[in-house]
C-alpha cells in the first residue's frame, strides 16, 4: 500500500486511459479484506483530485449493494457479468468483474468495471410507458368497437322480436313483413321468419 510507487501511478493512469476508452463510469482493482469488506488497490476511475469518483489506495468499501458478483467472480475464478443493479450512490449500473491472480495461481482481487445504465432504464421506462398507453389505447378501441358491434346485433333481435311478438299478440297480422333487411345472420333470421309467416299465409288462405 505505497502510492509512491512508480508501478501504481504508471497502473492508475493505464486504466484511466482504458476506463475513458471504455466509456465506462468506474474502473479499479481491489482485495478482499473480510465479508463483504473489499480494499481499493489501484482506482483507475478518475483523477486523485477527484474526491467524489475517485478511491485512494487503502479505502475500504463494502461491497453488499453489489449483489455478492464480485465475490463470485473470486470464487469461480471467471469472469462475472452483474444484473441490473439499483446503487444507493449513483444509481442504475451493470459491473462486469474479472479476477487477479498471484504467480502461485491464486486468487487476490478483482478488477472492477461499473457501466452507468441510467439512460439506458430511462430509455426502458418510456418505452414501457409508451407501451402501456397503447395498449389501454387499444383497449378502449376494442370496446368502442364491440359495443357498437353488439348494439347493432342487439338492434336486429330487438326489431324481430317486436314484430314477432306483434304478430302473434291481437288479431295476428300475418302480411307484416318484418323491418329488418340486412346482409348478416340477423338478416338471415328475418328473411326466414317472414317464409315462415309466408306459409302460415298461405295455410290460412287456403283453409
Amino acid at each position: 500500500l505505497d502510492s509512491s510507487d512508480p508501478y501504481y501511478e504508471t497502473t492508475r493512469k493505464q486504466l484511466l486511459e482504458i476506463r475513458r476508452e471504455a466509456q465506462c463510469k468506474f474502473l479499479y482493482t481491489m482485495a478482499p479484506v473480510e465479508g463483504t469488506i473489499c480494499r481499493y488497490v489501484i482506482d483507475g476511475s478518475a483523477e486523485p483530485e477527484d474526491a467524489e469518483n475517485f478511491s485512494a489506495l487503502g479505502t475500504d468499501e463494502d461491497l453488499e449493494s453489489y449483489g455478492g458478483y464480485p465475490f463470485e467472480c473470486m470464487q469461480s475464478r471467471k469472469i462475472t457479468v452483474s444484473r441490473l443493479i439499483d446503487m444507493d450512490l449513483w444509481g442504475w449500473s451493470i459491473s462486469v468483474f474479472a479476477p487477479i491472480l498471484n504467480s502461485s495461481d491464486e486468487v487476490v482481487g478483482i478488477v472492477g468495471c461499473d457501466f452507468d445504465t441510467e439512460p439506458l432504464v430511462a430509455l426502458l421506462k418510456r418505452k414501457i410507458i409508451k407501451m402501456i398507453a397503447i395498449g389501454v389505447a387499444c383497449i378502449c378501441a376494442g370496446l368502442v368497437v364491440m359495443t357498437l358491434i353488439l348494439k347493432g346485433f342487439f338492434e336486429g333481435l330487438t326489431s324481430i322480436s317486436s314484430a314477432m311478438t306483434n304478430i302473434a299478440s291481437g288479431g295476428g297480422d300475418l302480411t307484416v313483413s318484418l323491418p329488418v333487411e340486412r346482409g348478416d345472420e340477423i338478416g338471415s333470421l328475418a328473411r326466414s321468419c317472414d317464409q315462415v309467416m309466408g306459409r302460415l299465409r298461405g295455410m290460412v288462405g287456403t283453409i
